[in-house]
């Protein structure tokens, strides 16, 4: 960009939308845009243009408790919440915009001492609904550890969406009804980003949690995005 020039941010809603956040112009702001998937309809994604070279499509986040994640699959496979605030996107959208290229996925993750860490891996997808969304999840690096996988130290990949109504897990009860949430679960796992939002630091396995950073103490922040692996 020349100097004098500014970007405008309402052009770019008006052009055609792109793929996913990647395909913005890096001088855009983070915030709600329009893309458009191959071969899938229009959807509105939140994206993070400031973390790590920006271009982050942001499938989930949690920062207040104010929605709701205790639900069953349709809302799931349909998305529900706000993109401005608490959401998850929806399966049938993550599975269409991960469904284009190879995509690296990246956790960030606060405590309420207001520490950070972050987790990324370097393959990323889910599947169709006919394959119950399921997770393809390889490749970590970061400062959170990995915590993809169960108490078996056995990598969730490969591993089927569970919600409440629909159990798709390893343990001999439903891991979202026993977590307060819908995850990829085998049993019941390491990591829970979808779990109950509190605000103490009494360790409970229902709540948000990273176990390889802070065993089930709550977490207050997340963030899952993907970005195109180049």
């Amino acid at each position: 960009m020349r100097d004098g020039e500014t970007f405008c941010v309402k052009d770019i809603n008006q052009m055609q939308p792109v793929t996913d956040c990647s395909g913005l112009h890096p001088d855009l702001p983070s915030g709600t845009y329009e893309i458009r998937p191959n071969h899938f309809h229009v959807m509105k994604v939140y994206c993070d243009q400031s973390t790590s070279g920006g271009g982050w499509t942001v499938l989930q986040r949690r920062r207040d408790g104010s929605t709701d994640l205790y639900r069953g699959w349709t809302d799931y496979e349909n998305g529900f919440g706000d993109p401005e605030n608490e959401f998850w996107l929806g399966n049938r959208n993550i599975h269409a915009i991960t469904s284009q290229r190879q995509y690296q996925l990246r956790f960030d993750l606060e405590d309420f001492e207001e520490e950070n860490r972050y987790a990324v891996y370097s393959t990323f997808n889910i599947g169709n609904a006919s394959s119950e969304y399921q997770l393809t999840i390889q490749g970590y690096t970061g400062d959170a550890g990995n915590a993809m996988r169960d108490y078996t130290a056995s990598s969730l990949n490969g591993k089927k969406f569970t919600t409440k109504d629909r159990d798709n897990d390893f343990s001999l009860d439903n891991c979202a009804i026993l977590r307060h949430g819908a995850w990829w679960f085998r049993s019941c796992t390491y990591s829970h980003m979808n779990g109950l939002y509190r605000t103490d630091e009494e360790e409970v396995e229902s709540t948000i949690h990273w176990y390889t950073w802070h065993n089930r103490r709550a977490l207050k922040r997340t963030e899952m995005k993907v970005k195109p692996v180049l």
